[in-house]
């Protein structure tokens, strides 16, 4: 699963890399949390664009918000019909959290690409009823684990390379079943883990030492 990232540079910044307007401002962040508004790549009128939905789906069986989506099923799932179909997105990410047993205890490791490099996880949403309107909610696929994950975790979010970018954002032109297939066609960049300390934890921490090394890189 995936249930912390970091996206350490601001929104703008990431819009220019990835080639997209940005028509929010938000700052970086080293420890990005559930229900915390987060950037994502939508496809909009004028073309790509950064704008700020919150993380986390609303789900009748979940008290929780459902902040990832098997990627295996959600094809079969009628609940995520809508979004599979109309509401695909890309998160900008510029790495992830996981935790792994080390000595007997929880330990987080962060991947990142070695460049520090922005990379995008694949995305659906769900617009949701609030006051006086509505909002927009988000959630990310997840996969069977790469071989270089596997010793962390069994799971790890899809990571889209951008040669998929245009068909998956394009829900128009491309089918359901055509973009489920995208989901498992690329292989995601090369990531390096590093241990970092128990801080990140907590979601009220966020600050650059939490990525600064805490044992050797992997």
């Amino acid at each position: 699963m995936c249930g912390r990232f970091t996206l350490m540079m601001p929104w703008s910044e990431v819009a220019r890399l990835l080639g997209a307007r940005s028509s929010v401002h938000g700052k970086p962040s080293w420890n990005v949390a559930p229900t915390q508004l987060i950037a994502i790549l939508g496809d909009g009128q004028l073309g790509r664009e950064i704008v700020g939905p919150t993380w986390g789906l609303e789900v009748s069986w979940s008290p929780k918000p459902l902040i990832n989506i098997r990627s295996e099923t959600i094809g079969q799932k009628a609940i995520f019909r809508e979004s599979l179909a109309q509401h695909r997105c890309l998160i900008p990410a510029t790495g992830f959290y996981e935790w792994s047993e080390v000595g007997g205890k929880r330990k987080p490791f962060h991947f990142a690409r070695p460049d520090g490099m922005p990379f995008v996880f694949a995305g659906v949403g769900q617009f949701e009823p609030a006051e006086g309107g509505v909002t927009f909610h988000v959630a990310i696929l997840t996969t069977v684990a790469s071989e270089f994950m596997k010793p962390f975790h069994h799971r790890m979010p899809v990571i889209m390379p951008p040669e998929t970018w245009d068909e998956w954002l394009d829900c128009k032109g491309t089918s359901t079943e055509k973009a489920v297939n995208l989901l498992h066609e690329v292989p995601g960049p090369e990531l390096v883990a590093v241990p970092v300390s128990t801080r990140v934890n907590s979601p009220k921490n966020d600050d650059a030492r939490l990525t600064e090394p805490d044992g050797l890189p992997l």
